[in-house]
Protein backbone atom coordinates (compact mmCIF):
# COMPACT_ATOMS: atom_id res chain seq x y z
CA UNK A 1 0.00 0.00 0.00
CA UNK A 2 1.42 3.43 -0.97
CA UNK A 3 1.04 6.07 1.72
CA UNK A 4 1.92 9.71 2.23
CA UNK A 5 4.87 11.10 4.14
CA UNK A 6 3.82 9.45 7.41
CA UNK A 7 2.40 6.13 8.56
CA UNK A 8 1.53 5.30 12.12
CA UNK A 9 -0.81 2.58 13.37
CA UNK A 10 -2.63 3.67 16.51
CA UNK A 11 -4.96 1.06 17.99
CA UNK A 12 -7.75 1.52 20.46
CA UNK A 13 -8.45 -1.10 23.13
CA UNK A 14 -11.07 -3.84 23.22
CA UNK A 15 -12.41 -6.55 20.87
CA UNK A 16 -13.99 -3.98 18.53
CA UNK A 17 -11.23 -1.36 18.75
CA UNK A 18 -10.65 1.16 15.98
CA UNK A 19 -7.25 1.23 14.28
CA UNK A 20 -5.95 4.33 12.48
CA UNK A 21 -3.94 3.23 9.46
CA UNK A 22 -2.11 6.28 8.20
CA UNK A 23 -2.85 8.60 5.32
CA UNK A 24 -3.60 7.66 1.74
CA UNK A 25 -5.05 9.35 -1.32
CA UNK A 26 -8.68 8.97 -0.23
CA UNK A 27 -8.01 9.70 3.47
CA UNK A 28 -10.48 6.97 4.39
CA UNK A 29 -8.24 4.79 6.51
CA UNK A 30 -7.52 7.15 9.38
CA UNK A 31 -9.94 8.04 12.21
CA UNK A 32 -11.70 4.78 12.94
CA UNK A 33 -14.57 4.45 15.37
CA UNK A 34 -14.78 1.28 17.45
CA UNK A 35 -17.52 -1.33 17.01
CA UNK A 36 -19.75 -3.29 19.41
CA UNK A 37 -23.44 -3.92 18.62
CA UNK A 38 -22.89 -2.24 15.25
CA UNK A 39 -19.65 -1.47 13.44
CA UNK A 40 -17.83 1.82 13.80
CA UNK A 41 -17.22 4.24 10.91
CA UNK A 42 -14.12 5.78 9.35
CA UNK A 43 -13.63 9.21 7.73
CA UNK A 44 -15.63 8.17 4.67
CA UNK A 45 -18.35 6.62 6.85
CA UNK A 46 -17.31 3.10 5.79
CA UNK A 47 -17.86 0.30 8.37
CA UNK A 48 -14.65 -0.48 10.24
CA UNK A 49 -14.59 -1.51 13.94
CA UNK A 50 -15.81 -5.10 14.37
CA UNK A 51 -18.99 -6.19 16.17
CA UNK A 52 -18.87 -8.65 19.09
CA UNK A 53 -20.96 -9.90 22.00
CA UNK A 54 -24.54 -11.27 21.82
CA UNK A 55 -28.16 -10.30 22.51
CA UNK A 56 -28.11 -12.06 25.88
CA UNK A 57 -25.30 -9.81 27.17
CA UNK A 58 -23.57 -12.91 28.50
CA UNK A 59 -20.90 -12.11 29.47
CA UNK A 60 -21.74 -8.48 30.28
CA UNK A 61 -19.00 -6.42 28.65
CA UNK A 62 -18.70 -2.79 27.59
CA UNK A 63 -17.62 -0.95 24.46
CA UNK A 64 -14.20 -0.58 22.85
CA UNK A 65 -11.89 2.39 22.28
CA UNK A 66 -11.62 4.36 19.06
CA UNK A 67 -8.36 4.82 17.18
CA UNK A 68 -5.87 7.57 17.81
CA UNK A 69 -4.78 9.99 15.11
CA UNK A 70 -1.82 9.19 12.90
CA UNK A 71 0.40 12.25 13.21
CA UNK A 72 2.98 12.72 15.92
CA UNK A 73 0.82 15.55 17.32
CA UNK A 74 -2.39 13.52 16.98
CA UNK A 75 -5.06 13.16 19.63
CA UNK A 76 -6.40 10.01 21.31
CA UNK A 77 -9.54 8.05 20.55
CA UNK A 78 -12.67 8.00 22.68
CA UNK A 79 -13.14 5.36 25.38
CA UNK A 80 -15.72 2.60 25.10
CA UNK A 81 -18.96 2.90 27.07
CA UNK A 82 -19.30 0.99 30.32
CA UNK A 83 -21.43 -2.06 31.13
CA UNK A 84 -24.27 -1.85 33.65
CA UNK A 85 -26.64 -4.45 35.12
CA UNK A 86 -29.54 -3.39 37.37
CA UNK A 87 -31.65 -6.20 38.83
CA UNK A 88 -34.68 -5.62 41.04
CA UNK A 89 -36.74 -8.11 43.04
CA UNK A 90 -39.93 -6.03 42.63
CA UNK A 91 -39.65 -3.37 39.93
CA UNK A 92 -37.36 -0.90 38.19
CA UNK A 93 -38.55 2.59 37.21
CA UNK A 94 -36.45 4.70 34.86
CA UNK A 95 -37.74 8.30 34.74
CA UNK A 96 -34.33 9.87 34.36
CA UNK A 97 -31.49 8.75 32.09
CA UNK A 98 -29.14 5.78 32.12
CA UNK A 99 -26.21 6.43 29.80
CA UNK A 100 -23.38 4.12 28.77
CA UNK A 101 -22.29 6.07 25.70
CA UNK A 102 -18.95 5.79 23.97
CA UNK A 103 -16.51 8.65 24.45
CA UNK A 104 -15.90 11.26 21.76
CA UNK A 105 -12.68 11.14 19.80
CA UNK A 106 -10.39 14.06 20.72
CA UNK A 107 -10.26 16.82 18.10
CA UNK A 108 -7.60 19.44 17.44
CA UNK A 109 -9.09 22.91 17.38
CA UNK A 110 -9.38 24.29 13.86
CA UNK A 111 -8.96 20.99 12.02
CA UNK A 112 -11.65 19.60 9.79
CA UNK A 113 -11.70 15.85 10.31
CA UNK A 114 -8.00 15.49 9.64
CA UNK A 115 -5.69 12.62 10.50
CA UNK A 116 -4.92 14.38 13.78
CA UNK A 117 -8.29 13.51 15.33
CA UNK A 118 -9.13 10.33 17.23
CA UNK A 119 -12.02 7.97 16.50
CA UNK A 120 -15.09 7.61 18.70
CA UNK A 121 -15.46 4.80 21.22
CA UNK A 122 -18.32 2.33 20.82
CA UNK A 123 -21.35 2.42 23.10
CA UNK A 124 -21.50 0.12 26.09
CA UNK A 125 -24.18 -2.20 27.49
CA UNK A 126 -27.25 -1.77 29.71
CA UNK A 127 -29.22 -4.72 31.10
CA UNK A 128 -32.30 -4.27 33.29
CA UNK A 129 -33.90 -7.30 34.92
CA UNK A 130 -36.99 -7.17 37.17
CA UNK A 131 -40.56 -8.49 37.41
CA UNK A 132 -41.81 -5.04 36.28
CA UNK A 133 -39.99 -2.33 34.32
CA UNK A 134 -41.64 1.13 34.35
CA UNK A 135 -40.72 4.66 33.41
CA UNK A 136 -40.55 7.24 30.65
CA UNK A 137 -36.88 8.13 30.82
CA UNK A 138 -34.07 7.27 28.41
CA UNK A 139 -31.54 4.49 27.94
CA UNK A 140 -28.56 5.33 25.77
CA UNK A 141 -25.54 3.35 24.57
CA UNK A 142 -24.65 5.50 21.57
CA UNK A 143 -21.25 5.51 19.90
CA UNK A 144 -18.97 8.47 20.49
CA UNK A 145 -18.65 11.14 17.76
CA UNK A 146 -15.58 12.71 16.20
CA UNK A 147 -16.46 14.80 13.15
CA UNK A 148 -20.17 14.13 12.86
CA UNK A 149 -20.52 10.55 11.66
CA UNK A 150 -16.95 10.56 10.34
CA UNK A 151 -15.09 8.25 12.71
CA UNK A 152 -18.13 7.69 14.96
CA UNK A 153 -18.13 4.64 17.22
CA UNK A 154 -20.70 1.89 16.77
CA UNK A 155 -23.81 1.49 18.91
CA UNK A 156 -23.79 -0.60 22.07
CA UNK A 157 -26.41 -3.07 23.32
CA UNK A 158 -29.49 -2.80 25.56
CA UNK A 159 -31.42 -5.75 27.03
CA UNK A 160 -34.61 -5.37 29.09
CA UNK A 161 -36.17 -8.41 30.81
CA UNK A 162 -39.45 -8.30 32.72
CA UNK A 163 -42.67 -10.17 33.34
CA UNK A 164 -44.53 -6.88 32.87
CA UNK A 165 -42.94 -4.33 30.51
CA UNK A 166 -44.35 -0.80 30.90
CA UNK A 167 -41.36 1.31 29.85
CA UNK A 168 -42.44 4.07 27.42
CA UNK A 169 -39.23 6.07 27.27
CA UNK A 170 -36.59 6.32 24.55
CA UNK A 171 -33.72 4.00 23.77
CA UNK A 172 -30.78 3.95 21.40
CA UNK A 173 -28.67 1.20 19.95
CA UNK A 174 -29.54 -2.48 19.63
CA UNK A 175 -32.55 -3.11 21.88
CA UNK A 176 -33.74 -6.52 23.02
CA UNK A 177 -36.99 -6.69 25.03
CA UNK A 178 -37.78 -10.03 26.67
CA UNK A 179 -41.20 -10.56 28.25
CA UNK A 180 -40.56 -13.33 30.76
CA UNK A 181 -42.82 -16.11 31.97
CA UNK A 182 -42.43 -17.98 35.27
CA UNK A 183 -40.93 -21.08 33.64
CA UNK A 184 -38.92 -19.41 30.89
CA UNK A 185 -35.15 -19.70 30.77
CA UNK A 186 -33.63 -17.12 28.45
CA UNK A 187 -30.24 -18.61 27.68
CA UNK A 188 -28.42 -19.02 24.37
CA UNK A 189 -29.51 -22.00 22.28
CA UNK A 190 -25.94 -23.25 22.22
CA UNK A 191 -25.43 -23.17 25.99
CA UNK A 192 -22.80 -25.67 27.24
CA UNK A 193 -23.81 -28.97 28.79
CA UNK A 194 -22.04 -32.09 30.01
CA UNK A 195 -23.51 -35.40 31.19
CA UNK A 196 -22.82 -39.09 31.73
CA UNK A 197 -24.03 -40.90 28.63
CA UNK A 198 -23.43 -44.54 29.66
CA UNK A 199 -22.10 -46.67 32.53
CA UNK A 200 -20.35 -49.87 31.45
CA UNK A 201 -22.22 -49.65 28.15
CA UNK A 202 -25.62 -49.18 29.84
CA UNK A 203 -27.36 -45.99 28.74
CA UNK A 204 -28.15 -43.40 31.41
CA UNK A 205 -31.64 -41.82 31.12
CA UNK A 206 -31.77 -38.35 29.59
CA UNK A 207 -33.23 -37.11 32.88
CA UNK A 208 -31.60 -39.25 35.59
CA UNK A 209 -33.20 -39.18 39.02
CA UNK A 210 -29.98 -39.42 41.02
CA UNK A 211 -31.92 -41.30 43.66
CA UNK A 212 -30.35 -43.48 46.37
CA UNK A 213 -33.46 -45.69 46.39
CA UNK A 214 -34.28 -46.20 42.67
CA UNK A 215 -31.07 -46.50 40.63
CA UNK A 216 -30.94 -45.21 37.05
CA UNK A 217 -28.35 -47.86 36.10
CA UNK A 218 -27.55 -51.19 37.81
CA UNK A 219 -24.24 -53.06 37.57
CA UNK A 220 -23.79 -56.48 39.14
CA UNK A 221 -20.29 -56.34 40.59
CA UNK A 222 -18.05 -53.85 42.30
CA UNK A 223 -15.49 -53.62 39.57
CA UNK A 224 -13.82 -51.03 37.38
CA UNK A 225 -16.23 -49.83 34.71
CA UNK A 226 -16.00 -47.29 31.91
CA UNK A 227 -18.20 -44.20 32.01
CA UNK A 228 -18.86 -42.40 28.72
CA UNK A 229 -19.19 -38.64 29.02
CA UNK A 230 -20.94 -36.40 26.48
CA UNK A 231 -20.30 -32.65 26.18
CA UNK A 232 -22.04 -30.09 23.96
CA UNK A 233 -20.78 -26.61 23.12
CA UNK A 234 -17.69 -27.06 25.28
CA UNK A 235 -14.30 -26.05 23.81
CA UNK A 236 -11.85 -28.92 23.30
CA UNK A 237 -8.92 -26.85 24.51
CA UNK A 238 -5.43 -27.21 23.04
CA UNK A 239 -2.94 -30.04 22.69
CA UNK A 240 -0.96 -28.55 25.57
CA UNK A 241 -4.06 -27.82 27.67
CA UNK A 242 -6.98 -30.04 26.61
CA UNK A 243 -10.38 -29.80 28.28
CA UNK A 244 -11.13 -32.67 30.65
CA UNK A 245 -14.27 -33.37 32.65
CA UNK A 246 -14.15 -33.97 36.40
CA UNK A 247 -16.38 -36.75 37.74
CA UNK A 248 -17.54 -36.64 41.37
CA UNK A 249 -18.88 -39.91 42.87
CA UNK A 250 -20.80 -39.75 46.14
CA UNK A 251 -21.23 -43.19 47.71
CA UNK A 252 -23.95 -44.21 50.11
CA UNK A 253 -21.48 -45.73 52.56
CA UNK A 254 -17.88 -44.96 51.51
CA UNK A 255 -15.64 -41.99 50.88
CA UNK A 256 -16.29 -39.75 47.88
CA UNK A 257 -14.32 -40.33 44.67
CA UNK A 258 -13.01 -37.68 42.25
CA UNK A 259 -11.86 -38.82 38.80
CA UNK A 260 -10.75 -36.92 35.69
CA UNK A 261 -11.81 -38.14 32.25
CA UNK A 262 -9.71 -38.44 29.15
CA UNK A 263 -9.51 -35.19 27.10
CA UNK A 264 -12.68 -34.34 25.19
CA UNK A 265 -12.55 -35.37 21.54
CA UNK A 266 -14.88 -34.51 18.70
CA UNK A 267 -16.20 -31.05 17.88
CA UNK A 268 -17.25 -27.99 19.84
CA UNK A 269 -20.88 -28.91 19.19
CA UNK A 270 -20.53 -32.54 20.32
CA UNK A 271 -17.62 -34.29 22.03
CA UNK A 272 -17.05 -37.31 24.24
CA UNK A 273 -14.62 -38.56 26.87
CA UNK A 274 -14.33 -41.57 29.17
CA UNK A 275 -13.37 -42.34 32.74
CA UNK A 276 -12.53 -45.54 34.62
CA UNK A 277 -14.28 -45.79 37.98
CA UNK A 278 -14.44 -48.54 40.60
CA UNK A 279 -17.82 -48.20 42.25
CA UNK A 280 -18.22 -49.49 45.81
CA UNK A 281 -21.10 -51.79 46.74
CA UNK A 282 -24.45 -50.12 47.26
CA UNK A 283 -25.83 -46.93 45.79
CA UNK A 284 -23.65 -44.18 44.33
CA UNK A 285 -24.62 -40.80 42.95
CA UNK A 286 -22.34 -38.90 40.59
CA UNK A 287 -22.12 -35.53 38.88
CA UNK A 288 -19.79 -34.11 36.22
CA UNK A 289 -18.21 -30.71 35.71
CA UNK A 290 -16.19 -29.16 32.88
CA UNK A 291 -14.06 -26.05 33.44
CA UNK A 292 -12.32 -23.97 30.78
CA UNK A 293 -11.04 -20.46 30.20
CA UNK A 294 -13.16 -18.52 27.63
Amino acid sequence: MEVGPFLRFVLGFGPGAGASRGSNASHCFSIEGAGYGTRGLNRCEDPVGNTYGNVFLLPLIGGSGGSGGVRITARGGGAGGGALLIAGSLSITVDGAINANGGAGTRISGTNCSEDNGGGGSGGAIRLLAPVINGSGSLRTAGGPTCGDNGRGGAGRIRLEAFEYNFTGTTTSLLRIMTLSPNAVFLPDNRPSVRVLAVDGLAVPDRPSGSFSNPDVTINESTTVILTIEARNVPLGTIEDPTVVTLFVFSEAQADIVVETTPLSGTFELSTASASVTFPHGFSRFTVRALWTP
